[in-house]
């Protein structure tokens, strides 16, 4: 895929040899124009290009809406949305409907993604064969000049059934969610018929994996 504007290199064995992309990483934004151009950035400087991102604008009133728009005139993997607010939850439903690809990503507009992102969890997918795949992060707060990491480091995602992932998941989703570094098998979640809870204000990410 051509990226105009953009530098770009993408390996051959990650470009699209079909309509159908392998990635659709879901990114619900709102007001977040001091961030989003960094994390779109870091989306196309990914070294896995075989990705959509469906982007849905839930009303801003920044800049957001405007960014988006230039992205996607520049990559056609960019597809955006604009609609009325309506939530996180609602905005991600949404993009859960409209995805193409064979695995779902969830991605906030203050996120941003190591180059290998898209590479490891395409590794893991392909090697294991999961329905679910939860990867590692590392969080930023404003006051330290570090990031430091949730969670195990040592491994890029920890894979698994019901029994493997008790001895984290139960303990560590309800604490945060973190929708962020989950990706789904877009048929599982099409068949489960989980939806994000659009009442929810908090939370929303530990009741969607929980339920999921």
């Amino acid at each position: 895929i051509s990226s105009a504007g953009f530098d770009t290199q993408t390996p051959q064995k990650y470009l699209l040899t079909q309509k159908m992309p392998f990635f659709s990483i879901i990114i619900p934004v709102y007001n977040v124009s001091g961030y989003l151009q960094e994390c779109l950035e870091s989306l196309v400087r990914q070294s896995c290009g075989n990705w959509e991102a469906v982007c849905v604008d839930d009303g801003s009133t920044d800049e957001s809406g405007a960014i988006l728009d230039r992205y996607a005139a520049r990559d056609m993997r960019f597809r955006v949305f604009h609609r009325r607010n309506q939530g996180v939850c609602a905005a991600r439903n949404f993009a859960i409907a409209e995805a193409r690809g064979s695995w779902i990503g969830f991605l906030d507009g203050d996120d941003v993604l190591e180059a290998e992102w898209l590479s490891k969890a395409y590794e893991e997918i392909i090697r294991h064969k999961p329905h679910l795949l939860r990867m590692s992060f590392k969080y930023w707060y404003p006051s330290r000049d570090e990031p430091f990491a949730f969670g195990n480091q040592e491994k890029h995602a920890e894979i698994g059934g019901r029994a493997s992932v008790a001895s984290w998941g139960w303990r560590v989703i309800p604490a945060g969610g973190w929708i962020c570094v989950i990706f789904v098998d877009a048929a599982v979640l099409s068949q489960s018929g989980k939806t994000f809870c659009e009442d929810l204000k908090v939370r929303e990410d530990s009741v969607f994996l929980l339920s999921l």
